[in-house]
């Protein structure tokens, strides 16, 4: 049976995501219910995780003796999926002559998560990440889950923004800032994209939601990353994603348009004069109605991973245990 297929039957997810809020609702109080209530939040997700390391002679042989899908090329290089039939969830990659060349660490670990099984994650935690040397985290992706239309919110923060549209013309994706640099949001229409990509249960579940739109952190570089473990993810929390009330008060013609560049073309706005910048900077602010990141602090303590046994656990503390290992 694949792995896509046992979801459905295994996971049953629509029951689980019920439960699972009552549970966080239970143990965070009113304020994080509220931020349910308020914003249709959903969950929060590892949607992709990059470990990295020098590879062991341990490592290598219990490589060798396991059930995996991975091409020798030579001693100092190989490639391919940890888990036999694991759906391309696990990929490994060991490049000595690159690291060597690049000054980087030797072996790679690039997964989700969430798609994981409860014996993969144990496999990793008992027998990968301990006989690595020198462990990072390289990449992480955050997944917030949202029961409302993410497509009219803005993020207060001088970067760079893409706007892709649908054959019917409404927004399906953004992103903000650049995918090389520390960190890229993007927001997009989940369910779109599972009925585009997914399976028939794919379609059932996202679409058994009033909407369906997922915002991602992709976080880059195992230093930046080290210091947002150290300091609570604080990028999260400190990126304001804000949904203007333009009918909060009177706006001119003129505020109106300047309001309009500076939300959907930072680049431009950021070419005036810091007078003017401050004067639509403050005005911005006084017309935002909501902030998603309100509500992130709380999200992170209780990141959601294994489909199989859901499991449920703070960022901090899952990133902490990856590196001290």
């Amino acid at each position: 049976m694949s792995e896509e297929k046992e979801l459905a039957h295994s996971n049953s997810q629509l029951e689980y995501h019920n439960s699972n809020l009552k549970v966080k609702v239970e143990e965070n109080s009113v304020q994080l219910s509220d931020y349910i209530v308020k914003f249709g939040y959903l969950g929060c997700y590892i949607d992709r995780l990059t470990i990295v390391g020098n590879l062991t002679d341990q490592l290598e042989s219990i490589l060798l003796d396991y059930d995996s899908e991975i091409n020798y090329y030579h001693s100092n290089f190989f490639k391919g999926q940890l888990f036999a039939n694991s759906e391309g969830n696990f990929f490994i990659e060991h490049d000595l002559e690159k690291a060597r060349k690049m000054g980087i660490r030797d072996f790679r670990l690039e997964f989700n998560p969430r798609l994981s099984r409860h014996e993969q994650m144990e496999f990793i935690e008992r027998f990968v990440i301990p006989n690595l040397n020198n462990v990072s985290i390289s990449r992480i992706d955050i997944a917030f889950d949202f029961e409302r239309d993410l497509s009219n919110y803005v993020i207060d923060k001088a970067i760079s923004r893409r706007v892709y549209f649908g054959k019917d013309n409404k927004v399906e994706t953004i992103y903000w800032g650049s995918p090389k640099s520390e960190y890229q949001i993007r927001i997009y229409d989940k369910y779109k994209e599972r009925k585009k990509k997914g399976t028939d249960y794919d379609k059932f579940y996202y679409g058994s939601f009033d909407c369906y739109w997922r915002m991602e952190f992709q976080l880059n570089g195992s230093k930046f990353i080290e210091k947002q473990i150290r300091n609570d993810f604080h990028v999260l929390q400190e990126t304001k994603i804000t949904k203007r009330n333009y009918a909060v008060q009177d706006l001119s013609t003129q505020e109106q348009i300047f309001l309009f560049v500076k939300d959907k073309s930072p680049e431009l706005f950021s070419q005036l004069g810091k007078a003017s910048k401050a004067k639509y900077n403050k005005l911005a602010k006084d017309i935002s109605e909501v902030d998603l990141s309100d509500g992130f602090r709380l999200a992170i303590q209780n990141i959601e991973y294994c489909y199989d046994v859901p499991q449920k656990v703070s960022l901090v503390d899952f990133c902490k245990k990856i590196l001290e290992d």
